[in-house]
């Protein structure tokens, strides 16, 4: 005979199969600008201070401390910091088969780009804890999926729902949508805009005229751009080589791949990688830097 307390928890479908993908901190120059870009994963930015613009499509929105955002799979996204008080803010992602579920029970569904949180702190204190799990081991997998895990229960406790919500998309724009999903998920092919409007059946001058007008930008130089920005954090991130990274932006040649890469960024991807590498030891985003917000 026994005496016992137990609880047995049935398991929730929307909670499951989250893995941790990535994380960090990024305290940006002035007018700093990233994309358009597109992501593999669902990653959730909180601004711990100053301000930026994030947009999607033609919606745009203006953020400041405590105001947070999503990067959606197959989602075109920019994000400009201010000349003046340019942003500081965190992020993690997620891997797995229901994070998006996940969001979407926590209020951040995918009709919602922007939301905004009570208190930044939990989550700093949250991600600086995932910098002393950087060794690779098992031990340190398990408990980055652990945080994880605890960034999104975070997200429950200090997100205010009410505001935020995305513009509604006209027909016209979910052209522009499905022309930007086409890319992410063919952009390893080496397309172009002419296999963009085969691939959705839509006249490629219409498509042209409409991406520019939506985007602000024409496809030609946006394909350039995503891929580019794919480059960038390849190189930077991880340890593939240049042929390989090449291949995964969908280039067909190394040779191509490093005119373009240097044209883009000033430098050669392997000098790229050195910049990065040495910028992120020294990143001393000084202990200092991470105290004084986290006092504040």
């Amino acid at each position: 005979m026994e005496n016992s307390v137990w609880f047995i928890q049935q398991p929730i479908e929307s909670a499951q199969n989250i893995s941790f993908a990535v994380c960090g901190i990024s305290r940006t120059k002035p007018g700093h600008s990233f994309g358009p870009a597109l992501r593999t994963s669902h990653i959730v930015h909180i601004v711990l201070g100053g301000t930026g613009t994030v947009r999607v499509g033609e919606a745009e929105y203006h953020l400041h401390r405590n105001d947070g955002f999503v990067v959606g799979p197959d989602m075109a996204i920019e994000y400009h910091a201010a000349e003046k008080n340019p942003w500081t803010y965190l992020w993690m992602g997620f891997n797995g088969t229901t994070e998006n579920d996940t969001l979407s029970e926590i209020g951040l569904d995918p009709s919602r780009t922007v939301f905004h949180v009570d208190e930044f702190k939990p989550f700093l204190s949250l991600i600086t804890e995932c910098f002393s799990y950087t060794a690779g081991t098992v031990r340190d997998s398990l408990k980055l999926n652990s945080l994880a895990y605890d960034f999104l229960h975070l997200l429950t406790e200090h997100v205010i729902t009410s505001g935020g919500l995305r513009k509604p998309v006209s027909s016209t724009d979910q052209v522009i949508q499905r022309a930007v999903t086409y890319i992410a998920r063919h952009l390893r092919e080496g397309i172009g805009p002419s296999d963009v409007a085969k691939g959705l059946h839509v006249d490629r001058s219409y498509l042209s005229r409409r991406f520019h007008k939506v985007m602000g930008t024409t496809m030609r130089d946006y394909i350039d751009g995503i891929r580019m920005e794919e480059a960038c954090d390849l190189i930077a991130m991880t340890s593939l080589s240049v042929k390989e990274t090449a291949r995964r932006c969908g280039f067909k040649s190394n040779e191509q791949f490093n005119r373009k890469f240097k044209d883009w960024t000033g430098v050669t991807p392997m000098e790229y990688r050195r910049v990065r590498v040495d910028a992120h030891d020294d990143l001393n985003m000084d202990m200092d830097i991470l105290k004084t917000l986290l006092n504040r």
